[in-house]
């Protein structure tokens, strides 16, 4: 009795390569009708029959049944139905929160022009902006033990409006960054220049605490 290859086959011995195989298969066309939900499947190219097992055209397979099959040429691969993963977001707004599970989440929550200037600082920015945020320790732990908690600054990279690089910028904030326990929430602030003024974007990383690098882009709005 034949064997009927139900759902999805690759095909990769009908339509792959062929160098890729070590064994020789022969093939012939399917003698017989193949229902698909109580319907006859036909396609071109046929069903085939190879050592005594069906095997049927992926797409037309995947048409069948109205289930897509797309090649994606990026990776190199065959993809059946739709993801039912979600799509992970890496560029936030102000107000949006970055989440790394089981480390931290991340909230720019305000960024604010002013007129402030340092006159001991050697830096002329077109604009400097206060940027207030939150973060909140999920289970961050200092894998080598030097922190005693989750420490998280963001004005490491900085790039402006016309795409240059911006920097921190030496003014009082009334709050600063600290070491934050499991469980702790910590309101920070951090004062930045820019040579061109407007929206601008922030670049955050950090090393979780399996060693990890974390990345997120935050496209901020001056208000």
């Amino acid at each position: 009795m034949k064997k009927f290859i139900g759902g999805f086959l690759a095909g990769a011995i009908l339509f792959g390569t062929a160098g890729a195989l070590a064994a020789t298969y022969v093939a012939t066309p399917a003698g017989f009708p193949v229902l698909v939900n109580g319907s006859e499947f036909t396609s071109d190219p046929p069903a085939m029959v190879i050592n005594d097992r069906t095997y049927l055209p992926l797409r037309a397979m995947g048409d069948a049944l109205g289930v897509p099959v797309t090649w994606n040429a990026e990776l190199n691969r065959a993809e059946v139905g739709t993801s039912s993963l979600p799509q992970e977001k890496t560029t936030f707004s102000v107000g949006e929160t970055w989440t790394v599970d089981g480390q931290w989440s991340l909230t720019i929550d305000s960024v604010t022009a002013t007129e402030y200037r340092n006159q001991f600082s050697d830096k002329n920015p077109a604009a400097v902006y206060f940027i207030s945020y939150t973060y909140k320790n999920l289970g961050y732990e200092d894998q080598f033990g030097i922190l005693d908690g989750l420490f998280l600054t963001i004005d490491d990279t900085v790039v402006d409006s016309a795409g240059v690089m911006g920097y921190s910028y030496p003014a009082l904030v009334t709050n600063q960054p600290k070491e934050t326990p499991v469980g702790a929430t910590c309101k920070a602030e951090t004062c930045i220049g820019v040579d061109n003024a407007g929206n601008f974007m922030l670049m955050v990383s950090k090393y979780d605490g399996t060693g990890t690098k974390q990345s997120a882009a935050f496209s901020l709005e001056v208000q």
